[in-house]
This record gives C-alpha cells, sequence and structure tokens, in this order.
C-alpha cells in the first residue's frame, strides 16, 4: 500500500488551498435555495474532529477527491492546516492522538471488496506536521473496527448518555457550569463536550447539533469566556430549511409503548401530506437518534413526513421492548409499524392514501412483509438488501452471520427452523410473493455477506413468476 506524502500530488495541494486561513471556519452560508439530493448525502467537509491535549490543534479527516485524509489545524495561527497523511490507493480509515505532536492512524479500503484481497491493513504513525511517517503494524488481513485513545485524566468527570436526546451529566463542578454557559449560547442543540486535558489547558471542544442542525464544532476558552466556531461538517445545508424531528410515545395495539421518531417537513401544511415510514435495520439497535438525519430530512424536504418507529426487538429502550421482539418478524414487530402509521394518519399528519415504506436490510423485509399483511396501507416500497427468507438466515453458505448465531441466535429471536418452519414460510417474503402487487423496488449488493444476492434474486424471479410488472432493480 504506497504511502503519499502530503505536498507530493493535487489532492493534498487543493485541500491546503481549501483549508488555509480557516477556510472551514470561514464558509459562508449558503443561500436559501433547495438542496439537491447530492447536498443530503454527500459526505461531511470534516469529521472524527478532535482537539489535541493542550487545546492548540484540532485534528479531522476531510475528503478530497476520493480520498480521505487526516489534517491538523493550528487554532492559534489561523487555523492554518495541513495534511499529515494519505494513500494513493486507499483512504485514511480511523486515527488516534498520541500526545500533542503523534496521531496513529488506520487504512480503510474505500471502494467495495476491490483493494481488501490485494493489499493489507495496518496502523501507521504521523507527526502532527505530516513528517516522520512510519508503519508501526502490517496486519495480513483485512481490519475492521476503530482506534481509540486510551489517554484518561483518571478521574471520572461524568457521563455522556442518550435518552429522547444526547445530553450529559457533569460530576466535576466547573464542567457543570460550562456546560450550562455553552447551553445558553448554543439552545436547542446537544452540546456535547470533549474534556482531555480541559482542566488544565481552560479549552474545551464542543460538538454541537441538532434535529434541524448538522454537527458544527466549537472552541470555548473559559479563561476568556469565549465560544469560537471552528467549522461545520456540512455547512451547505441550512437549518431553516430542515425539517423538525420529534420522538414521540404510542400505546400498540396490546398496549405495549412504542416509541416513534416522525420528522415533519418545514413550513406549514395545508393539510394531511404525503408520507414514508422508515424502517431501520438490525433489528435488534437503536434506529433514531435525535440528530440530523440525511435520509428523513431529504425526504421531508421533498414534502414528506417521514415516519420511523421504535418497533419491539429495537434495543435503547428497555429490555422489555427489545425480548418482545423475539420470534415476532413479520408479526407483531409488523403491527407496531402499521399501528404507527394508524397513529400520524389520526393525528392528521399523514394522507392515509398517499404512502410508501422503505428500508434496508430488517427495514427492507419490513418493507417487503408490510405489502403482504397490510396491503391496503401502502402504495409502493423500497427494499434495500431486505432479508426475503428467513430460513436462508441459516441455510445460506456464503452469509457472514457466525455458526453461534445460526445454532442459538436465530433459533432463539427469529425462529428455530425445524420447530417453526410454518411460522418461518409464513413470514418470508420470498414463499408470499405472489400477494405483492404494489410496485416495488429492490436494491442488493453483489459482494453483500450478510444479506446475499440470492435473496434480491429469488424474490425478483418469484413475482415476476407471479405476474409482477413493476418491478425494478
Amino acid at each position: 500500500m504506497g504511502l503519499h506524502l502530503p505536498g507530493e500530488s493535487s489532492i493534498a495541494a487543493a485541500t491546503l488551498a481549501t483549508l488555509a486561513t480557516g477556510a472551514i471556519a470561514q464558509t459562508a452560508p449558503a443561500p436559501l435555495a433547495k438542496p439537491t439530493a447530492e447536498d443530503f448525502f454527500r459526505d461531511p467537509q470534516m469529521r472524527q474532529v478532535r482537539l489535541s491535549p493542550d487545546g492548540r490543534f484540532l485534528a479531522f479527516v476531510v475528503n478530497k477527491g476520493a480520498s480521505a485524509m487526516p489534517v491538523v489545524a493550528d487554532i492559534d495561527n489561523g487555523m492554518k492546516s495541513t495534511p499529515v497523511a494519505g494513500f494513493q490507493d486507499a483512504d485514511v480509515g480511523s486515527y488516534a492522538r498520541v500526545g500533542n505532536e503523534r496521531l496513529v492512524y488506520t487504512s480503510r479500503q474505500s471502494q467495495g471488496d476491490r483493494w481488501r484481497n490485494i493489499h493489507s491493513a495496518g496502523l501507521w504513525a504521523v507527526k502532527r506536521d505530516g513528517t516522520e511517517q512510519r508503519q508501526l503494524i502490517h496486519a495480513m488481513y483485512g481490519a475492521d473496527g476503530q482506534t481509540s485513545s486510551l489517554v484518561a485524566s483518571r478521574q471520572l468527570l461524568g457521563l455522556h448518555f442518550e435518552n429522547d436526546a444526547p445530553t450529559s451529566h457533569w460530576f466535576e463542578p466547573r464542567l457543570k457550569q460550562w456546560q450550562a454557559e455553552i447551553d445558553k449560547r448554543l439552545p436547542g442543540r446537544a452540546n456535547h463536550i470533549d474534556c482531555r486535558r480541559c482542566l488544565r489547558t481552560g479549552r474545551l471542544l464542543v460538538s454541537s447539533s441538532s434535529d434541524q442542525q448538522p454537527t458544527q464544532y466549537f472552541l470555548f476558552d473559559t479563561a476568556k469566556g469565549a465560544l469560537a466556531m471552528l467549522g461545520s461538517s456540512r455547512p451547505w445545508i441550512q437549518g431553516a430549511q430542515m425539517g423538525q424531528r420529534d420522538l414521540h410515545r404510542i400505546p400498540a395495539r396490546d398496549g405495549l409503548d412504542l416509541p416513534v421518531m416522525v420528522t415533519m417537513p418545514a413550513g406549514k401544511a395545508a393539510g394531511p401530506r404525503p408520507a414514508v415510514v422508515l424502517v431501520h435495520g438490525g433489528p435488534s439497535m437503536r434506529g433514531t437518534h435525535w440528530t440530523w438525519d440525511e435520509e428523513a430530512q431529504f425526504l421531508a424536504s421533498r414534502g414528506y413526513v417521514v415516519i420511523e418507529p421504535e418497533f419491539r426487538g429495537s434495543t435503547g429502550y428497555g429490555e422489555k421492548l427489545f425480548k418482545d421482539g423475539w420470534k415476532q418478524w413479520g408479526l407483531a414487530m409488523q403491527d407496531d409499524v402499521s399501528d404507527a402509521l394508524q397513529w400520524a394518519v389520526k393525528q392528521g399528519w399523514v394522507d392515509a392514501k398517499r404512502v410508501c415504506i422503505e428500508g434496508a436490510s430488517y427495514g427492507g423485509y419490513a418493507a417487503l412483509m408490510g405489502l403482504i399483511r397490510d396491503p391496503d396501507q401502502y402504495r409502493c416500497a423500497v427494499s434495500w438488501v431486505g432479508v426475503t427468507d428467513l430460513n436462508y438466515l441459516a441455510s445460506d453458505e456464503w452469509s457472514d452471520l457466525s455458526d453461534v448465531w445460526r445454532t442459538y441466535g436465530m433459533k432463539t429471536m427469529v425462529g428455530d427452523p425445524v420447530k417453526d418452519a410454518e411460522q418461518l414460510r409464513q413470514t418470508s417474503p420470498l414463499r408470499r410473493a405472489k400477494e405483492i402487487r404494489q410496485p416495488v423496488l429492490l436494491a442488493y449488493g453483489g459482494t453483500d455477506r450478510r444479506v446475499t444476492l440470492q435473496h434480491g434474486q429469488d424474490l425478483r424471479s418469484a413475482l415476476e413468476a407471479a405476474g409482477h410488472r413493476q418491478v425494478s432493480t
């Protein structure tokens, strides 16, 4: 894997031209024109933002062209920025600081599996000025995961956690006071304080965001009481144009408490609007967060109410919600999705005749099952890598699901292929393809090892055999 030294190509030069003299911190707001689809899904201008222990240098990852590279900016010198590392044929993945002077970083194959079998991942180190690059670890196989800093103050200062929205609780009185001051200056946001040696340096990195505002980064100088903006992840997004996201709690048909995130289009509604039910994947995960979400905000910008149910089987809302989803794929889990939509219709927000359902992985499965179980509720469905036959989860030899999950997890959480054979058949979209009549968009990846291409190919064949003429792949 060829190292790419700063200044050796037009990518580094262009990055310097863009970032020098505080260009990120001083990006002018875009005019209030309707954002394009690309505006929602393009990479952030800066990400993985971290302050040096002495509070003088800001490190972050930027994209320039097809490459990702770490950059270090001198805060006290007008945010003068220097790309410090990169590769000719791969991206920088994650990185961590080692003191004030050095960074360590990994590589990432950014084009699917193109590089995975011909290059090795590893760990590299570089000084903050881009000198003294060296490879520390040469791995024989591709590596996943994130690096992390193990440096700590050896004192529990507080806790970052998430309930309805991200928040913090500080045990250290000064941090509690500083949090209150920052929240007062940046109201209506989740303001995340990063304190490494802040009690010594008096400088805090603040990551500030909301449902309508993509993350912005600030430096809070505790001695001066000054809050200065360092940069923005997506300066081309105007918060005033974004929809409001709110977490509601509604009763399911059996009385279970269901969290539901709803994103409303900006502006006053003349009446019920069209809607998209967006079902998260997993399914054992928390699918929604009170943050700016590109997919929900894109759909809202096009006039759709976006309904995201945290159906039973989801995590992050207690053990009961999670365990009540066991062996309920296509059953009570699907009812929760339907109940969330019906609730939104009753609020007067949604035109019941103009609703589509979409999702990825488990969400793609639920989109297909929605057309089967509740055909009158949806006009269309989008299934991105959606599971189509539950038995494939246990039998597909190409899948990367572990033997432990196939032996124990599948039988506990989805169903036993032998004992629950009829239930799995009834809750597999492939086995009920002839019942699907609405337009369907199917999207699958040829190198996906979790929900393999067979899921999509077999469903498309079954739909076509049943006479379905509105299948797009």
